[in-house]
């Protein structure tokens, strides 16, 4: 266990740093705050590199838990509140942080395909808020995979880590372009269906294929024509009332769980 105290450190300082993107991509790390989270890391296995824990936090944790973390991790740090309040993304501090090494995501969709399910196609989903709910829902629906597909906001935000609620490490997620996770797709027999306000089926009334592509488009512009084109049903939620559409994350939760309805 290593004490810090001050707020120069090179330690802190490059921890510091991981709240920007540029940072995260050299370094290979980002940030898991609280300890739910923090226990949804230990139980999957991906690999810690330092642990910060609050000296009041540390107090009052038991034994057992703290040769767990130390067992865990490569660094231990113990620090003040001072520190914590520096390196912590929130604004009521849970009293431990994490930095986590980015795994090298691998998706083998042929091997996918040969189990029946849905595979959940993310475009340019901007907002850190709307990738977190998706994955959080893609976990809890079973989907077997997550691409995110051009410019997508950045899997490994503190935002987004949050909002899915630890689904980053329960469901693989791998970054890919438009025209090489079409090919992959069609090459594994995945049918495409692409969320569309025109020319499009009433999603309650069709029968969803069992080896399914979701593909959920831009919050302000939605799905491309690359995927439109593509596509081999395009669907649509109903709306009773007269709003302009839905939030992506809740369409797209929605869609998720329709598709469990009918094939689960």
């Amino acid at each position: 266990m290593i004490e810090i105290q001050s707020l120069q450190n090179t330690v802190v300082k490059d921890c510091v740093n991981l709240a920007l993107k540029k940072y995260r991509q050299q370094q290979g790390l980002f940030i898991v705050e609280g300890w739910k989270l923090i226990d949804e890391v230990l139980d999957s296995g991906w690999q810690i590199k330092d642990i910060f824990i609050e000296k009041t936090a540390l107090a009052n944790l038991a034994s057992v838990k703290i040769n767990q973390l130390q067992q865990a991790c490569e660094n231990f740090y113990k620090i003040n509140e001072e520190i914590l309040k520096k390196i912590s993304d929130v604004q009521t501090a849970q009293g431990i942080l994490a930095t986590v090494y980015m795994p090298k995501p691998q998706l083998d969709l042929e091997k996918l395909a040969s189990q029946n399910g849905l595979i959940l196609v993310l475009e340019t989903i901007q907002d850190p808020g709307n990738l977190g709910t998706l994955i959080r829902t893609a976990v809890a629906t079973g989907v077997q995979a997550i691409v995110l597909v051009e410019n997508c906001a950045d899997l490994y935000a503190p935002k987004v880590v949050r909002g899915s609620m630890g689904g980053i490490f329960r469901v693989p997620i791998i970054g890919m372009s438009r025209l090489e996770v079409l090919e992959r797709l069609k090459a594994s027999n995945y049918k495409i269906l692409v969320t569309s306000l025109e020319a499009a089926q009433n999603v309650y009334e069709i029968e969803l294929p069992v080896r399914m592509a979701l593909v959920l488009g831009n919050e302000a512009n939605g799905v491309s024509e690359v995927f439109l084109q593509a596509s081999d049903l395009k669907i649509v939620l109903p709306q009773l009332g007269k709003i302009e559409s839905l939030n992506v994350a809740i369409a797209g939760s929605v869609l998720m769980y329709e598709y469990l309805r009918q094939n689960k």
